[in-house]
């Protein structure tokens, strides 16, 4: 379903120039020069553990109350292909490619074109605390 008038992050100018900012502080490091050792929690650490935390909680109940008008809105376009100026409804089949079965038909091939991907940068953050 495609939503007519979808705001961007970009309509949201002052958010999206402090999160472009936020992000040219963020230290560039190579996945090679990661260490195991982790730095001690702290008050800063905790409070922004705490505000991350709250906004996961807001997001996940604006997105119950977001699925629930999609379901609405779809149940409303019946077996139209949507609503003027409001939506697009789109049903088609989606094809899925059968990773396991052609590992099993084709085991030289899965090798032949496997490749190894770029070094990639994962965060991680506790959405519970127990402090």
């Amino acid at each position: 379903m495609k939503l007519s008038g979808k705001s961007k992050p970009s309509d949201f100018k002052q958010l999206y120039e402090e999160k472009k900012a936020a992000a040219a502080l963020v230290k560039k490091v190579e996945p090679s020069d990661v260490g195991s050792e982790k730095i001690d929690r702290d008050t800063s650490s905790v409070a922004l553990h705490e505000k991350y935390v709250q906004f996961i909680e807001e997001i996940g109940k604006i997105n119950i109350d977001l699925d629930l008008v999609k379901m609405k809105l779809k149940s409303h376009c019946g077996e139209n292909s949507g609503i003027d100026d409001v939506c697009t409804y789109i049903r088609e089949d989606k094809k899925k490619f059968d990773r396991e079965k052609f590992e099993a038909d084709h085991p030289h091939l899965v090798k032949k074109y496997t490749t190894t991907g770029s070094d990639r940068r994962v965060v991680q953050v506790s959405k519970s605390r127990d402090y």
